[in-house]
């Protein structure tokens, strides 16, 4: 997909860049994953313009891409694709390795303090 086109994505109802068979499509996935249904008439549009296979295939794409998105938030997976789960493991690890060191303790403590600053302000948490 060429930038200009990628640009105009919210307005593909009405953009001249994107054809009949792609309005159809992108209806189609905006449906299914908003609304949970879709209309009757997008999937008739889908079926001018898609055989069966591309229509599964579309249907594949938007079902692994939601079960991905869910997958991430499941395991507050951020866009830096970064685990908060790894994250607290590491820090559990700090802790057992540092034991009764009270000034490594604290250079423990601030260093958690200023990630959870970190994920507050990038809106993690």
């Amino acid at each position: 997909m060429n930038e200009a086109k990628f640009d105009a994505l919210e307005e593909y109802r009405t953009s001249h860049l994107f054809t009949d068979a792609e309005r159809a499509a992108l209806d189609y996935v905006t449906e299914l994953t908003k609304d949970e249904k879709v209309n009757p008439d997008t999937v008739a549009r889908m079926s001018r313009n898609y055989c069966e296979r591309e229509f599964c295939e579309i249907v594949w794409l938007v079902a692994s891409e939601h079960l991905y998105n869910m997958t991430n938030i499941g395991l507050n997976i951020h866009s830096d694709m970064l685990c908060d789960i790894s994250r607290h493991q590491t820090i559990r690890r700090c802790e057992n390795e540092i034991h009764g060191d009270s000034q490594s303790q604290q250079e423990l403590r601030s260093r958690r303090n200023a990630e959870r600053k970190a994920a507050h302000r990038d809106g993690q948490v």
